[in-house]
């Protein structure tokens, strides 16, 4: 195995290099009481490194406040991604599609009205159930329609 040199006492700006932070950072810890503060002949290199471990083992749960500042940047993120997309045209506000899926719908409910009457022309109980099927064809849209719109509004997705 081979033999490696770890000075006893470090400067600031050796752990800051060792352990990739930067130097402000190694106050900060010290400050905290994470690493010892260093003395005059710099900072103690394994109290430094067993410090930092013992404050790994502690910090498995993240705190409140940094949860918080997590889900801050997450959602503003959320935010930003979206104010992309729209102003991109790769997505468009929720009452915009809205007006877009009933318009669809109705003219997919235009559409279908007159269809039994000009299929079966006076052949009245083939009109009957022509015109039966349509009404739930048109039901059928018409709750696809919604949920799609209940979905949109809720931000979940599509099916």
């Amino acid at each position: 195995m081979t033999k490696i040199d770890i000075p006893q006492h470090v400067t600031g700006g050796q752990l800051a290099d060792f352990l990739g932070l930067s130097p402000r950072r190694i106050r900060q810890l010290a400050t905290d009481h994470v690493i010892p503060h260093a003395g005059p002949q710099g900072y103690d290199f394994a109290r430094c490194i067993s410090g930092l471990i013992e404050h790994g083992k502690k910090a498995k749960e993240p705190d409140a406040a940094f949860t918080a500042k997590v889900r801050l940047t997450q959602a503003r993120a959320r935010t930003a991604e979206r104010r992309a997309a729209l102003a991109e045209g790769d997505l468009m506000p929720v009452d915009v599609a809205k007006e877009h899926f009933m318009a669809v719908g109705a003219a997919l409910a235009d559409a279908l009205t007159g269809l039994p009457a000009e299929v079966a022309g006076h052949d009245l109980p083939l009109r009957r159930r022509l015109e039966a099927g349509v009404r739930t064809v048109r039901e059928r849209i018409a709750m696809r329609i919604r949920k799609a719109i209940e979905t949109a509004q809720s931000g979940g997705e599509t099916q």
